[in-house]
């Protein structure tokens, strides 16, 4: 019997030691399988990082379908950064016609793999004057349901303004954006904000200028969205103005005391150092502002030559014409951008050229 009770305590022994070797076996594998899956998603953070930057930089057309093949197979990985990457190929129709339809669905699918980012968006397309915030376990059909209530025709249909001015022609626009897309626009660009520039026609660049004392947020093609592509197409269809022609759009913060003093937005074609850019990359011959607050006082848009100030609420839209139907720049559109007496400034700011821009991926 005393042998027998001994076997017994023997195998109950070899027993736990096999299942404390198995579950130290399965937690080995377990943090395996997360720093795998670490690893996995940090690769294709990594591969999308770089396809995005051999877009931008595309010199051939084989170096523009390699990065569009790789932001696609990250898609079909389920890879949701890559996913909205794709809805923004749509809408921009890179490698592919604009297409805003397949745009909005990409973005729905990129909501459903997790993205935060498209989800927001989807929300306040869906209701542009509404928070946007998600809900914490969205049903399966939420993003479904939220994509149907979206009419895109709507979304970037021509909006109606008002003549302020015929010569030179400006325009107002009540209501252009909704609030939750300046909302969107200003939590974008406040970590993007650097020293607001000009052009400097010496050397071809940017720089700062003491009149310009406004800080400001590059949307180059690499850091746009869908929300800064429907206001752009938007804005292109109430100008009836081609988006090809668009510059890089900006947001401009203004805090109290910063300025832009009177300027005009057009190149001096009298400049020598100004004709080579025209003759480069064309006229500016509109601008576009919108106001995306207004919770300060004083900032208007001020026009001297015009006897004409502009001040907008959250949402409301200047736009106007540098040069006329004639082809001649107007000296009267020399305008400033007031500075706040309290409170910061936010706005939306578009600069249209009279051809395409070469190089401009956007």
């Amino acid at each position: 019997m005393v042998a027998m009770r001994d076997k017994d305590k023997e195998r109950e022994e070899r027993r736990a030691a096999a299942l404390r070797e198995n579950l130290k076996r399965r937690k080995t594998q377990a943090r395996s399988l997360k720093d795998g899956e670490r690893t996995n998603s940090g690769d294709a953070d990594a591969q999308l990082d770089s396809a995005m930057k051999l877009l931008v930089e595309a010199r051939t057309a084989m170096d523009l379908q390699r990065a569009v093949d790789t932001i696609e197979a990250g898609s079909a990985a389920r890879h949701a950064r890559a996913t909205e990457q794709c809805a923004l190929l749509e809408c921009v129709g890179v490698g592919r016609p604009v297409n805003w339809t397949k745009a909005l669905d990409r973005l729905q699918q990129a909501a459903e793999q997790g993205s935060t980012s498209a989800a927001r968006q989807l929300m306040l397309f869906a209701h542009p004057d509404g928070e946007t915030v998600s809900p914490e376990s969205p049903s399966p059909d939420f993003w479904r349901n939220l994509r149907g209530d979206i009419d895109e025709r709507v979304m970037l249909a021509a909006r109606e303004g008002q003549t302020a001015t015929e010569r030179p022609y400006v325009g107002v626009f009540q209501k252009f954006a909704g609030a939750a897309e300046c909302r969107w626009l200003i939590d974008t660009a406040r970590e993007r904000l650097g020293p607001s520039t000009v052009y400097d026609h010496v050397t071809g660049g940017l720089r700062p200028d003491p009149r310009r004392t406004s800080r400001a947020a590059m949307f180059t093609f690499d850091r746009v969205d869908l929300v800064v592509e429907a206001i752009r197409a938007r804005i292109a269809a109430s100008l009836s103005l081609p988006l090809p022609h668009f510059e890089a759009s900006q947001v401009l913060h203004y805090g109290p005391g910063q300025e832009f003093k009177p300027h005009h937005d057009y190149f001096d074609p009298a400049s020598e150092g100004f004709q080579e850019e025209i003759s480069m990359r064309g006229q500016r011959v509109a601008t576009f502002i919108i106001y995306l607050n207004d919770e300060f006082t004083g900032g208007e848009t001020r026009f001297p030559s015009l006897g004409f100030n502009y001040r907008g609420s959250i949402g409301d839209a200047i736009a106007f014409l540098s040069v006329g139907r004639d082809g001649q720049v107007d000296p009267l559109t020399l305008h400033a951008g007031l500075p706040p007496a309290s409170g910061e400034k936010w706005i939306f700011s578009q600069w249209v050229r009279d051809r395409a821009i070469a190089g401009q991926s956007a």
